[in-house]
């Protein structure tokens, strides 16, 4: 009985011993980053959003526009504002509703019970929220959504299980051994481009690449490139990646660029487009608010923070093209069904708008290049009524069905 007793003991602690070496070798930081193939054995942490925003307590008593808080842009507060905040004993009553459109709060902020602003529904600008706008529901009913069409996205982790992406998408993590946190960024660009109810290209197939979130961020979109280019060697013609959506942009001076370089030089010879904010040029944000008819182009304008910045420098109206960006509802990282609205977006929300364009541009016409792309989106511009200039999709797939006609035109003669 003894030796029984001691022989189990034993077969436990190597069995011990063995799911420890596994951890180990799955988890601890190497040398050479790389693709996790074990995904299901290390959980992301969860996305720790709701630790920034505003604090409700913090709060003036008398709520106004003048006292309302302003955080600088792209600080925590700004971005997170209400976002899981619990503002039932929040005055909201003497807020504008323009002040109250530009918040940003998700399906878990608690609202007071009753306000006096008219028009103000937070249930129901989530809602709109999530529509691209600019009539891409005609489109949509048209059956131009992307399909056949593969898109990718580098960014920060995010829930993969989230209903936005059901079915279609292959989530890649680089460096797993390296945060693994969540992020707000990453979910929101995704569903943007082609999230089921709020993406541009609903029907487009997504490879999502997810960066660790520690800086040297052109460092890993290298190798996410890298990483990206191998999945698509593998890939039958006819469904190979089409374009890299990245929300972000490089410095001139930036250590990293040459690699960066060469790998979109690379990327290129396989057809992998991509785009990101240093080649994203002639085009800026805005949107339509949420009591207003987001399918008309009159009603766009300009983001508040490049008016804002505008009258601060004395500068006169930008030349670029408005993409819509503010007022929008993303998924959110918080459960597979949770989505966010902000108020204020951000040109990240732009560059996988546009990407989602060139999805649905390639399902009509698929040897249209990016540049030509783009140079159509500006060309097909509708006014807004302060006489900006607008995205028009509608115009712009007619233009590109009307030069897929004329190449095939040019074909057969």
């Amino acid at each position: 009985m003894a030796m029984g007793a001691n022989h189990k003991t034993m077969l436990i602690f190597i069995l011990i011993i063995l799911i420890l070496a596994i951890v180990i070798l799955v988890g601890l930081p190497s040398s050479e980053p790389g693709i996790l193939m074990f995904d299901q054995l290390l959980r992301p942490e969860r996305d720790h959003m709701y630790s920034g925003g505003l604090n409700p307590t913090s709060l003036p008593a008398y709520l106004t526009d003048a006292t309302f808080p302003k955080p600088p842009h792209g600080s925590a507060e700004r971005i997170i504002m209400f976002a899981g905040k619990d503002l039932r004993r929040t005055d909201l009553s003497r807020l504008s509703q323009y002040l109250l459109s530009t918040l940003t709060f998700d399906m878990n902020t608690r609202w007071p019970a009753s306000t006096t602003v008219s028009g103000f529904s937070p249930s129901v600008w989530l809602e709109r929220g999530k529509y691209p706008g600019l009539r891409i529901k005609t489109l949509h009913a048209q059956g131009v959504m992307g399909q056949g069409v593969e898109v990718a996205v580098f960014d920060k982790p995010i829930l993969r299980g989230h209903h936005e992406f059901k079915g279609r998408l292959v989530y890649r993590r680089l460096t797993p051994k390296l945060r693994r946190r969540l992020h707000f960024h990453g979910i929101s660009c995704a569903s943007i481009l082609a999230g089921q109810t709020c993406g541009v290209a609903p029907k487009a197939d997504l490879y999502y690449i997810a960066v660790p979130d520690v800086g040297q961020n052109f460092f890993y979109y290298t190798l996410a490139m890298g990483e990206l280019m191998k999945i698509n060697r593998k890939l039958p013609q006819g469904r190979k990646v089409r374009i890299v959506s990245i929300s972000d942009g490089i410095a001139p001076d930036n250590k990293d660029r040459p690699a960066w370089e060469a790998a979109i030089s690379e990327a290129r010879k396989q057809g992998i487009a991509v785009l990101y904010s240093n080649t994203l040029k002639g085009f800026t944000w805005g949107g339509c608010p949420p009591n207003r008819d987001r399918d008309n182009p009159e009603n766009y304008d300009y983001a508040a923070y490049i008016q804002d910045w505008r009258k601060r420098e004395g500068l006169v109206k930008p030349a670029s093209v408005i993409v819509p960006a503010d007022y929008r509802t993303t998924a959110s990282n918080q459960g597979p069904s949770l989505y966010m609205y902000w108020g204020e977006g951000g040109f990240s929300w732009a560059i996988p708008y546009v990407a989602g364009l060139a999805a649905m541009a390639w399902q009509v016409f698929p040897d249209i290049s990016l540049e030509e792309i783009l140079d159509m989106l500006e060309k097909t511009a509708r006014k807004t009524l302060d006489g900006d200039w607008v995205i028009s999709p509608i115009d712009f797939i007619d233009a590109v069905r009307t030069s897929y006609h004329v190449g095939k035109t040019d074909v057969h003669q």
